[in-house]
C-alpha cells in the first residue's frame, strides 16, 4: 500500500473517508465532500483506492501501455486530484480487480486497518446498485471492514458512479450538494488516460449532479446547482441485515412506488 499526503496532515486528521474501488471513483462517489473539507479548518478528507488500474481502458497516447506503464500513469493521475483536492491522505491498495472481487481478506483487513486509523465520522462507499461488478465488490469489503472494526464511524453513505441512484424514493434518498463543482472538474480532468481515450468522466459527472437538482423535486424551485444522491447505509452498521436484503428493501420500495401511480383503466371513472 502507498500513502501519498499532499497536505502533509497526519492521516489522523481525516473526518471523511472515501473507499473506492478504481482511480477517479473517489472524486465521482464523495464530490460534495471534497467540496465540503476543501475549505473547512474542522474537517479533512481523505480517500482509498483498491485497485492497482492495470485493467484500465486505454487509448490514444495510452494505448500501447504495458498493465505496469498503466499502473504508475494512474497512480500520478490519483495523486494530482489528491493535491487539487487537498486530501489529507490518498491510499492506493494496488489489488488487481480479480482479488476485490474474490473478497480478498488481505483487501479487508487493509480497510480496516485505514479505518481503525483515520477514525472518519463519515465514511463513503460504492452503492448496491452499481452495476459495475469491482465497485459492488469493493462496496462488500468495505461493509464487512466496517463491521469488523472496533470503530464505527457515525455516517455511511452508498454513492453512485455506474448506475444513477435517481430510482430511489425520495425518502430513500440522502441529497448532499456539491458545493464546488470546479473542484470536481479540475480532479476529473486530471485522470487523462481516461478522458482523453473518450471516457469524459468530467462531464458526465457533473451532468449527472446538475440532472439530480433539476430533477430531485418538481414542484419546488431548485436549492443548489450540482448534487450527489446517496443511500444512508446506517443499518448496515447497526443491525445483522445482509447487503442484499439492505438492497432489496429500496428496489421493493421503488416498485411499489412505480405501482402505485400507474392507474388501470377502472380507475379513471
Amino acid at each position: 500500500m502507498k500513502i501519498y499526503q499532499p497536505t502533509n496532515l497526519p492521516t489522523e486528521k481525516t473526518t471523511v473517508l472515501c473507499i473506492a474501488a478504481h482511480q477517479d471513483d473517489v472524486e465521482m462517489l464523495a464530490s460534495f465532500a471534497i467540496g465540503d473539507c476543501y475549505d473547512s479548518d474542522s474537517e479533512f478528507f481523505s480517500g482509498v483506492v483498491m485497485t492497482d488500474g492495470a485493467n484500465s481502458p486505454r487509448t490514444g497516447d495510452f494505448a500501447d501501455f504495458s498493465p505496469q506503464q498503466m499502473i504508475e500513469a494512474r497512480e500520478k493521475e490519483q495523486m494530482k486530484a489528491a493535491d487539487i483536492g487537498k486530501y489529507c491522505a490518498a491510499f492506493m491498495c494496488g489489488y488487481t480487480s480479480d482479488e476485490i472481487k474474490q473478497n480478498s481478506e488481505n483487501a479487508i483487513n487493509d480497510i480496516a486497518d485505514i479505518i481503525q486509523q483515520t477514525k472518519p465520522h463519515t465514511i463513503v462507499i460504492h452503492n448496491l446498485a452499481d452495476k459495475h461488478q469491482t465497485h459492488v465488490a469493493t462496496a462488500i469489503c468495505s461493509i464487512e471492514a466496517i463491521r469488523r472494526s472496533t470503530y464505527k464511524p457515525e455516517n455511511l453513505y452508498l454513492a453512485e458512479v455506474w448506475r444513477s441512484l435517481d430510482w430511489l424514493c425520495d425518502e430513500d434518498k440522502v441529497v448532499k450538494a456539491n458545493s464546488r463543482p470546479d473542484i470536481t472538474l479540475q480532479q476529473l480532468c486530471c485522470f487523462e488516460s481516461q478522458v482523453a481515450g473518450g471516457k469524459r468522466y468530467d462531464k458526465a459527472c457533473l451532468g449527472r449532479q446538475l440532472a439530480n437538482a433539476t430533477f430531485y423535486q418538481s414542484h419546488s424551485v431548485d436549492n443548489f446547482e450540482y448534487c450527489n444522491y446517496l443511500i444512508d447505509g446506517n443499518d448496515l452498521l447497526h443491525t445483522d441485515i445482509t447487503p442484499e436484503d439492505f438492497i432489496k428493501e429500496k428496489l421493493d420500495n421503488f416498485y411499489k412506488s412505480v405501482l402505485k401511480n400507474i392507474k388501470t383503466p377502472k380507475d379513471f371513472y
